[in-house]
């Protein structure tokens, strides 16, 4: 999310950080959840001395988001949640990436067991566990968020679009984005039209809930 750091640090504090299992951060001794993350971010939070913030999170991220704005509605004034799913099967993630999350498991598994040293198979196997098993966000969970939520996606996404609609549909103040033509990846693909919209909505008044009820 380099284009967005660049874009968005113009205007805003931007807080950027390596989630467990990911860039310099270390796995630690648990299994990796989302669940855990987002109890890590909460603390970076505290420990910045933030009382809340505007979070913007694609895939993985997209999840923190939702989670976030469930749990810890205290620290969260807006969320933009990219390419998020809510539940771990193919009624969410197109099958032929969700078959690549179980193949780069099992491999790692293997991996694990020859004591193999090439990657860190240890880190690989806990993300990949980690998709292939979570996250469970029910729609009464979604019920719960309170603040604005912009649910965005592509039509060429790895997500299925009816289940990024269903997460629209789900939370009372939402907006809804997919980007045509575009896929997992717009965020750095295609920076200029991903970040004007996420800076729109950040910046802007909600409007949409009025419609809806």
């Amino acid at each position: 999310m380099k284009s967005q750091i660049e874009y968005f640090a113009q205007k805003y504090k931007v807080i950027v950080m390596d989630c467990r299992g990911r860039g310099k951060s270390e796995l630690g001794k648990d299994s990796l959840t989302y669940m855990q993350m987002t109890i890590d971010i909460v603390r970076i939070l505290d420990y910045l001395k933030l009382d809340s913030t505007y979070v913007v999170g694609r895939s993985d991220g997209g999840i923190l988001a939702l989670l976030l704005a469930i749990y810890y509605p205290e620290k969260v004034k807006k969320a933009v949640a990219f390419s998020a799913n809510i539940t771990p099967d193919t009624s969410a993630i197109y099958p032929f990436s969700f078959q690549e999350i179980i193949d780069e498991r099992k491999n790692a598994d293997e991996m694990l067991l020859k004591k193999d040293t090439t990657q860190n198979w240890k880190v690989i196997q806990q993300r990949m566990r980690m998709m292939e098993f979570q996250p469970h966000i029910s729609a009464n969970d979604l019920h719960k968020i309170k603040c604005p939520i912009l649910v965005m996606s592509t039509d060429r996404d790895i997500i299925r679009e009816e289940h990024t609609f269903s997460i629209y549909k789900n939370i009372c103040k939402a907006n809804l984005c997919f980007l045509a033509g575009e896929n997992h990846f717009v965020s750095k693909s295609n920076p200029e039209l991903f970040n004007t919209i996420v800076e729109k909505f950040l910046d802007e008044p909600f409007k949409g809930e009025e419609l809806r009820h």
